[in-house]
């Protein structure tokens, strides 16, 4: 059984009832066992979900242990994380670690040994508190401390409690149960995440900058937070903040900010305080923009001309070779996902075929006329994967930056980024009624899709010389996790401009 903030299952082996809660910073577990069980409870330190590195435990005292795993993640380097685990009854002096495999000594089990019996009332229940830091042992102890002094029922009722006043931040009437629940289910969702990355006191891992990474002291006014899904975020999630939670959504795009000060370029997929590079484009530009737009005042100056240096910093290809000292930890693989070769041809630095850009980009002639302002589809040279998807993105990501520049009043970057923001023009291709291959009206009721072109400004085919904008294949295709049926409509910076080319405008 799971509801916001519980979770609660029966282990068959055993038949052990296990109930699980968490405040920010502490995990709370209730384990009843059978009446007289010998009871047992393991901390595994082993590859869950991720690849475990290295862990190493402290036996504390008879009631409290502390953990240090170190794990690699989703396209992470290697992280730390520490926790500092009191249970409420004693366990015999020995723990027991238990190898996954015979040759490796940092994975596998601690096993706490509470006998057949315990010394208090509720024999037959174990508690836990796990104090949480991804800074330090101290942070851990500390979180303990603060947050973790409260009993199970204690704890679920508080969380409870802040789940409520989360999910009552809409209200909605009418519509049957089965919508209701549908809806405050994906409320409840865009809750999970960011989470808070930063101890009580303050202490907090900076984003990582190539290697590097340091522990440091940051306002708890200005809180930092991790696991930023960026590009499946900032369509809804992040606008939704701007609506019912400003303050919120003031506080995650300061935090971008700082991760752009400290990591030295805006993360794509950030998680804990390290760089991913998944997805596509610089969707936390997107992100930011939209928090300074519509709460101005609550951003310094300063802020405004951080967030548009990060926003240009994203923007402007600046290829692994040229990095400076400040950025020398960086590997090219994870450099070149988190700061895309895309960039380089929408940024006026490159032509399509790779040539040097000679003249001014014109974002409305085409690429058979101009072959500039667009990423090249694979099959030819300079061929990149996912090409229309990250043109379109950076096209509206582009005005985004119009609208940093704007809060800032730098009419130069704010002209720039106009006529970049223009360029989803150059993936257009309408309906041809004298072209059978291309008479998309006839084949699909269409007037046109938005559609791959090669470097030399045709357009792109499959193997067998057709174009299927049903077809695409994931991450080495032209179009991110869909295909042009979906991808075509991603113009949402000029709705207008859209409409316009569509020749039954009505259907807007």
């Amino acid at each position: 059984m799971a509801s916001p903030g519980f979770y609660h299952v029966k282990i068959k082996e055993g038949d052990i009832d296990v109930q699980l809660t968490a405040t920010e910073r502490v995990g709370y577990h209730k384990y009843t066992f059978p009446e007289g069980a010998h009871k047992k409870v393991s901390l595994v330190l082993n590859q869950f979900n991720k690849q475990s590195v290295h862990s190493e435990y402290t036996v504390v005292d008879d009631h409290t242990v502390k953990v240090k795993q170190t794990i690699r993640s989703f396209g992470t380097g290697p992280q730390d994380t520490y926790f500092y685990v009191v249970f409420d009854h004693p366990f015999k002096d020995k723990a027991e670690f238990y190898k996954l495999h015979p040759w490796n000594d940092d994975q596998g089990s601690l096993v706490l040994d509470f006998g057949a019996t315990a010394d208090a009332v509720n024999d037959n229940v174990i508690n836990a508190k796990v104090g949480i830091s991804y800074a330090s042992e101290e942070g851990a102890e500390a979180n303990f401390e603060a947050d973790g002094q409260r009993s199970f029922d204690d704890a679920l009722t508080y969380v409870k409690g802040e789940w409520n006043k989360k999910l009552n931040e809409i209200k909605v009437e009418g519509g049957s149960k089965d919508e209701l629940v549908t809806f405050y289910t994906a409320l409840y969702h865009t809750n999970v995440a960011p989470h808070i990355f930063q101890d009580a006191d303050g202490e907090y891992r900076t984003m990582r900058r190539g290697d590097f990474a340091e522990v440091k002291h940051g306002d708890l006014h200005s809180p930092v937070f991790s696991v930023y899904s960026l590009w499946d975020t900032f369509r809804a999630l992040h606008p939704l903040k701007t609506i019912i939670e400003p303050k919120h959504a003031v506080d995650l795009a300061k935090d971008l900010i700082r991760k752009y000060q400290e990591g030295g370029i805006l993360p794509k997929w950030e998680l804990h305080g390290d760089y991913t590079g998944v997805m596509v484009a610089y969707p936390a530009v997107a992100v930011i923009a939209d928090a300074i737009t519509k709460f101005p005042n609550s951003f310094s100056d300063a802020e405004k001309q951080a967030a548009l240096e990060a926003a240009i910093r994203s923007s402007v290809y600046k290829p692994y070779s040229s990095l400076d000292a400040n950025d020398s930890g960086w590997n090219s693989g994870t450099y070149n996902k988190v700061h895309n070769p895309h960039i380089k041809f929408v940024d006026g630095s490159q032509l399509a075929d790779g040539s040097p850009t000679q003249v001014v980009c014109d974002p409305m002639q085409s690429a058979q006329e101009s072959e500039c302002g667009y990423v090249p589809a694979v099959g030819k040279a300079q061929g990149q994967t996912e090409s229309v998807s990250f043109g379109l993105e950076m096209a509206n990501f582009d005005h985004a930056i119009v609208n940093l520049a704007k809060a800032v009043n730098n009419k130069d970057v704010e002209q720039t980024y106009q006529k970049r923001s223009q360029y989803w023009h150059k993936y257009w291709n309408a309906s041809n009624p004298d072209n059978p291959d291309e008479n998309w009206k006839e084949k699909y009721n269409m007037s046109g899709f938005m559609r791959p072109v090669w470097s030399d400004g045709s357009w792109s085919t499959s193997s067998d010389g057709v174009f299927h904008p049903y077809k695409t294949v994931h991450q080495t295709g032209d179009y991110t996790e869909g295909t042009a049926w979906q991808w075509t409509w991603f113009v949402p910076q000029d709705v207008e401009g859209l409409r316009q080319i569509w020749e039954e405008m009505q259907s807007f």
